[in-house]
């Protein structure tokens, strides 16, 4: 909390800890004026997870109670007075709510909110007050969701649900002059999942305002992601090289990459702002392991650790990775368990991933070996909207002696939205998909091609992970 101070936007006075009021009972307050920022002179960056979080107060501030029908709060305002890159905040309307979820501060950066309190389902004497009080939380890295001791453990996907957009895993980041290169990402928007291919994305010379720049000029575009499942590229406007601000990026969408563009084009300042999810373990050189942010759902409690954590595995060992109901990732301990690494000669052979990815109902198809090329195999009807996560083709019978591959197609109603491929011989495949959702309808398998010239048919099964979205 030494970092974060709230002011009077008008007078600079400080408010101290907590921006507070009272209200008469029955009435709707005025709007309160509310500067929130990271304390002027420090350097660097406010903490990763910050959440402004409001309360009220019916016996003077000697106890403190939340409700989501008493606050509307709106963000008027953000401040950047050093022009930081970095700063992501944007303006928000007025919504109803007890907390709200902000993007890191930076030094010499703000947000300016307006708060109305009101209480119109109590009645009582005018005189009567009810004191309410502003607060920032950070480094949360769990929520009580009630004692449910059968509550699964596991990471949750994100799909179905309309209020989650996140990352699943994040591109590479390249700079080049006048571009920058992207490698592949997958992100969920509003409970959908989506992919977006690697490739370039043009930076031109020409600002937000279609200006060209000038020696000793520079822009910065801030590159997003939405429901479109492509980039957005968002120019600020041009002004003295090292000085230009970062522009707001769409409502709604998940940030991607802040990069500086200079006169001449050749970019060499580049921030990738997208951080893969779902806890994901990843070999870090040497005896070390990174484990990204998530939400994972151990019993009691919602863990969502923010920021990436990094662990050092013993030598020559076998060891799960888990994260605990507190959101720290550790060793053989308790809580939800991410992965199997394994250690030897000083650096680390494999990472298996042992994730149970939460919210997917799983969608079994068979084709068995007698069947023909471009025949529905199998079929199930789906009665709702849906978005598929991942799949994969599974040998349940290999061929044997035999050549080619077995190609197979995943149909909805006819038209195909995945497909894989098994080897002579081979065990399995991931699904390559060209579509992620879809309305309902059958989901039918079908076998394009099938080995042949060997002794057994093969026998094949699809397995898709899919969530409902109405």
């Amino acid at each position: 909390m030494a970092d974060i101070e709230f002011v009077n936007p008008s007078t600079g006075a400080a408010l101290g800890t907590y921006a507070f009021g009272t209200v008469a009972v029955g009435t709707a307050s005025a709007a309160y004026a509310i500067r929130v920022r990271y304390k002027w002179g420090q350097t660097g960056s406010g903490l990763n997870s910050n959440a402004l979080v409001l309360q009220y107060s019916t016996d003077g501030g000697v106890t403190w109670e939340s409700d989501l029908a008493l606050f509307t709060l709106a963000v008027t305002a953000i401040q950047n007075t050093s022009s930081d890159a970095l700063f992501l905040g944007t303006t928000l309307s007025a919504r109803r709510t007890n907390r709200l979820v902000l993007p890191p501060l930076r030094a010499g950066c703000a947000y300016d909110l307006a708060l109305v309190f009101s209480h119109p389902l109590v009645t009582g004497a005018a005189t009567t007050t009810y004191t309410w009080r502003l607060g920032l939380e950070y480094n949360q890295s769990y929520q009580p969701a009630g004692l449910v001791p059968d509550a699964p453990y596991g990471v949750l996907s994100g799909l179905g649900c309309p209020d989650v957009s996140e990352w699943i895993t994040a591109p590479t980041l390249t700079n080049d002059t006048d571009k920058v290169t992207l490698g592949n990402c997958a992100y969920v928007h509003e409970g959908v999942r989506l992919e977006i291919a690697g490739g370039d994305v043009a930076l031109s010379q020409d600002d937000g305002s279609s200006v060209t720049l000038s020696a000793t000029e520079e822009y910065v575009a801030v590159l997003s992601v939405g429901a479109a499942g492509a980039v957005t590229v968002t120019k600020g406007d041009l002004d003295t090289a090292g000085t230009a601000g970062a522009p707001a990026y769409p409502v709604g969408e998940l940030p991607l990459a802040v990069v500086r563009v200079p006169y001449g084009g050749v970019i060499v300042t580049s921030t990738l702002v997208a951080v893969s999810g779902r806890c994901a373990v990843s070999d870090a050189g040497g005896l070390d392991v990174t484990i990204q942010p998530g939400r994972v759902s151990v019993p009691g409690y919602l863990v969502t650790p923010a920021t990436v954590q990094t662990l050092t595995l013993a030598d020559d060992s076998t060891s799960t990775v888990s994260l605990s109901e507190a959101g720290v990732a550790n060793v053989d301990g308790d809580g939800a368990p991410l992965a199997t690494v394994v250690c030897a000669s000083g650096d680390i052979s494999s990472v298996t991933d042992v994730r149970r990815l939460l919210g997917l109902t799983e969608l079994h198809l068979r084709q068995r070996g007698t069947e023909t090329a471009a025949t529905a195999a199998d079929a199930v009807y789906v009665p709702y909207a849906w978005t598929v996560d991942s799949g994969e083709v599974r040998v349940r019978a290999a061929s044997t002696g035999a050549t080619g591959s077995t190609d197979v197609n995943v149909e909805l109603d006819g038209t195909t939205f995945g497909s894989g491929s098994i080897a002579a011989q081979g065990t399995s495949d991931a699904l390559a998909f060209v579509a992620l959702s879809g309305a309902a309808g059958w989901i039918t398998l079908d076998v394009a091609t099938i080995t042949s010239g060997g002794t057994q048919a093969v026998d094949v099964e699809v397995v898709l992970w899919i969530a409902r979205t109405a």
